[in-house]
């Protein structure tokens, strides 16, 4: 059959689903399954995500084969059981099976400052996730120019630079990270 998925972040219930966090923060990240049959559709699963602090849903990569969903973000607390690098927020990647939902691991990427993942994709041979985001701290052994230049932030400066990580889609194995910008 046919489908397609949404994901996102909500402050509440989501078809009768809430986190199971005692804890939780107000945003929730989400994703969900819908099937296709006809000119109807109809939820197949939710799987909520969280910290005990915000966390939201960016977007979502499936891969080529259709087996693998992969749920990118950023998290402002420990998240799915790996620790917040102590910043504002920190990017995280979650993959889940298509099929039924079912989370097969979560990895977060961060500093000691704010860092988000806004994109993902996924190699031809889904064996291969490339993450992008921004960071305004140094990731993974990569200077970031920009906030050595504008630790004072003046006026129109943000400190930001782009990031991408490879990872494994295997296991989420972190194989390379680049910073991307200029002072």
């Amino acid at each position: 059959g046919t489908a397609f998925y949404a994901a996102g972040w909500i402050n509440g219930n989501l078809y009768g689903q809430h986190s199971t966090l005692a804890n939780r923060g107000g945003n929730e990240a989400f994703v969900t399954k819908f099937s296709i049959s006809g000119t109807n559709s109809a939820k197949a699963w939710t799987q909520i995500v969280c910290s005990t602090m915000d966390d939201q849903a960016n977007g979502l990569a499936l891969s080529s084969d259709g087996a693998a969903l992969f749920v990118f973000g950023c998290t402002k607390g420990n998240f799915d059981n790996r620790l917040n690098f102590g910043g504002t927020s920190d990017a995280f990647v979650s993959k889940f099976s298509a099929a039924d939902g079912t989370k097969a691991w979560t990895r977060l990427v961060g500093t000691p400052f704010e860092d988000d993942a806004t994109s993902l994709a996924v190699s031809p041979d889904c064996s291969t996730l490339y993450t992008v985001g921004f960071s305004n701290g140094n990731l993974d052994g990569q200077t970031n120019q920009a906030y050595l230049a504008t630790q004072t932030y003046p006026s129109g400066q943000t400190g930001y630079n782009a990031f991408v990580t490879k990872l494994s889609a295997i296991d989420g194995t972190r194989i390379w990270t680049r910073l991307i910008g200029t002072a």
